[in-house]
């Protein structure tokens, strides 16, 4: 870039002038009257006019002089190394500065904005993870309540009351020996009766290898346990088989008459009570009436023929051939077994001394039956023996004193609505009625409420009293100190 100086249009330079006034002021410097005054002096320069020069910029990127035009005079000028008037390096350093200054602006610009898209960043990823946090604790609850509504449904199943006796025996499991199913016909129609009700039968040889005396041991599928603070059955996490305290030895009459008739009985007993651990045992005989009945058959037959021996051996002299008395191997050993009376008296000594229980079958289908029957008891047992029938509950509990007074009266058993509402009008309170009961004898307290009358329901009509039976039941009830006593 050049600068070039164009010769200004007036006459003469400055200095020039100068020159001119000291010539017409003349030589004669010495003498100082001869010389304007000061005002004037000024006056006379200023009077003049002078041309500015004018500086052409010439755009040249490999020159960077600048040329000024005078009048009959030409210079070149480093602009790098002359001050100009203008002062261009202020400008340019002005400029620097004001770049500077934008690159800064811009930079913290871009700084800020970065911040605030990190900020916003952050928000984002924080509302994200609090929506994820609140969804994982929304599904945590979901899932806590349906665990909860889970265990609540099994808790009512658990403790609800047991009336399909079917259900009761899918809970049971039977081990029977393997003998009893395969050599008796009671064993396969047993059999086949579980299987139809889908009952579990397995064999007792597993549970006990050691050849047990007994025929049938009963466990159970537990998946609840008794709690006795709650009253209530817990549901378990995982089932638990558990043993009834209950075997069953199945014997037919004619083996049980034959350990009466050798005298083994004790022995046979004893094999049995070792084997099966201290548990009940439950003796089933069959057939036993039937052995009574051909015993009697045969006493009567040895009756008849004695008689029919009698009259031959009087008309034997007659001639007549003598009838051979032919009796079936079966009937010699029932003649020879022992008498029911002797039996009956076994039995009384098992049951009395030895605590063996007794179940007497007429035939297959009846031992089959009674099986069945014992299996459904030890099921139901289980759950008659707890408080869980809810046969006596409260169906409210009362607003008031009054209404609690008058609810409490009525869990009497047969004590109506209208009884209750006679007992509370003639004794408002609880204590009330108990001191009218103290100060009055046992034969006039059980008495004292048979003269209430009791409103009808209908027409409002008193026309009938509290009975006297309902009366010293419930002076029983609230003087009686005797944990024991039954109240009917």
């Amino acid at each position: 870039m050049q600068f070039v100086s164009i010769p200004p249009t007036s006459t003469g330079s400055p200095e020039r002038e100068i020159n001119h006034l000291r010539n017409d002021f003349g030589n004669d410097s010495d003498d100082l009257d001869s010389l304007p005054s000061v005002k004037d002096f000024f006056d006379e320069i200023l009077s003049h006019t002078y041309e500015k020069p004018v500086v052409e910029i010439l755009d040249d990127d490999d020159d960077d002089s600048v040329v000024m035009h005078g009048k009959g005079k030409e210079r070149a000028v480093d602009f790098k190394q002359t001050n100009q008037t203008f002062d261009l390096e202020d400008k340019l350093s002005l400029q620097n500065t004001t770049k500077t200054q934008r690159g800064l602006e811009v930079e913290e610009r871009k700084r800020k904005q970065e911040e605030a898209t990190r900020e916003k960043k952050e928000i984002i990823e924080d509302r994200k993870r609090k929506r994820i946090q609140l969804a994982e604790e929304k599904k945590r609850l979901k899932e806590q309540k349906q665990l909860e509504k889970e265990r609540q449904t099994l808790y009512e199943k658990e403790n609800r009351l047991r009336n399909d006796r079917n259900e009761i025996l899918k809970e049971m499991i039977l081990d029977i020996h393997p003998d009893f199913l395969e050599s008796t016909k009671t064993g396969k129609l047993l059999e086949i009766a579980l299987q139809k009700k889908e009952v579990d039968v397995q064999n007792l040889l597993i549970q006990n290898p050691h050849d047990p005396a007994y025929t049938i041991a009963w466990r159970r599928k537990c998946r609840s346990e008794w709690n006795t603070s709650s009253q209530s059955f817990i549901p378990l996490q995982k089932m638990k088989i558990v043993n009834e305290s209950v075997v069953l030895v199945y014997v037919e009459s004619f083996q049980f008459v034959q350990h009466i008739k050798n005298n083994t009985v004790d022995d046979y007993i004893n094999r049995i009570q070792q084997s099966c651990q201290n548990r009940q045992v439950i003796l089933m005989i069959e057939g036993l009436d039937s052995y009574y009945k051909k015993k009697r058959l045969l006493r009567r037959r040895q009756f008849d023929s004695q008689v029919r021996s009698t009259i031959m051996q009087q008309v034997s002299s007659t001639g007549a051939r003598k009838r051979k008395n032919r009796n079936h191997p079966a009937d010699e050993d029932i003649t020879n077994g022992p008498e029911p009376a002797v039996v009956e008296e076994c039995m009384n000594y098992l049951q009395l001394v030895r605590h063996i229980m007794f179940v007497l079958t007429k035939d297959d289908e009846d031992s089959v039956s009674w099986i069945e029957s014992l299996t459904t008891d030890l099921g139901l047992g289980r759950y008659k023996s707890k408080n869980i029938n809810n046969s006596y509950r409260v169906s409210k509990s009362g607003t008031d004193p009054q209404d609690t007074y008058f609810k409490m009266l009525q869990e009497i058993q047969l004590c109506t609505p209208a009884i209750a509402k006679s007992i509370i009008y003639a004794y408002p309170t609880v204590q009330s009625l108990h001191q009218s009961y103290e100060i009055k004898d046992k034969s006039n307290g059980e008495l004292m409420l048979a003269d209430l009358e009791v409103e009808r329901s209908t027409f409002k009509i008193r026309d009938r009293k509290v009975n006297r039976v309902m009366s010293k039941k419930i002076y029983t009830i609230f003087n009686s100190d005797d944990p024991e006593q039954i109240i009917y």
